[in-house]
């Protein structure tokens, strides 16, 4: 067999093997995309290993209510949560109103290392040789991206009856927040942008 021939073989596998990997790379690509879109957001419920909310009562009509969740929740949705988590709260203490004594929350983020993959193929020559070289490459992390670990809103609210929720403008009605808020809670959540 010529050296021709033995190159003209060799190049003929390389080209195979490259269009097999040709083939595969959007499945792997695809499989890559879908891994990284797997959290799903934290549903309404109670404080959980996913997150939710809880509750404390500090004096008899004086609770801290917080809402706990995820990276894939967004803001407003933990707002919404926690609103409704205070107005079901009121009307289970037998209160018709709440207002808010103190406002805050926290979201945590972590520096986490940013590494890449990528394949390539290449022809080369060198002297009386040509060849074909196929690479994967799987990134040593060189580069840190910020990620929001998870957001924590917190409220203190006091609640009162109606009678003393008149003429208040700081003054939330629990029905009404339960009525508006209610249904949104328990539809499907739309995850948050990374």
């Amino acid at each position: 067999m010529s050296a021709t021939a033995a190159g003209a073989r060799r190049l003929e596998r390389t080209l195979s093997l490259a269009r097999r990997v040709r083939r595969c790379a959007p499945a792997v690509l695809l499989l890559g995309a879908v891994s990284a879109c797997t959290t799903a957001p934290t549903p309404y419920q109670p404080l959980g290993e996913a997150g939710g909310y809880e509750e404390a009562r500090l004096q008899p009509n004086v609770y801290r209510v917080s809402f706990r969740a995820n990276r894939a929740t967004l803001e407003t949705r933990v707002i919404d949560f926690l609103f409704l988590r205070a107005a079901e709260l009121t009307r289970a203490a037998g209160y018709t109103h709440f207002a808010i004594l103190e406002d805050f929350g926290r979201t945590r983020v972590d520096r986490v290392p940013r590494a890449g993959a990528g394949f390539g193929l290449g022809y080369g020559t060198g002297g009386r040789s040509s060849f074909w070289s196929l690479g994967f490459h799987t990134g040593v992390p060189t580069e840190e991206e910020s990620v929001v670990v998870y957001n924590l809103a917190i409220l203190v609210i006091r609640l009162f009856g109606a009678e003393e929720a008149k003429g208040r403008s700081d003054a939330f009605e629990a029905e009404y927040l339960i009525r508006s808020l209610g249904p949104r809670a328990h539809a499907a959540p739309t995850p948050a942008k990374p």
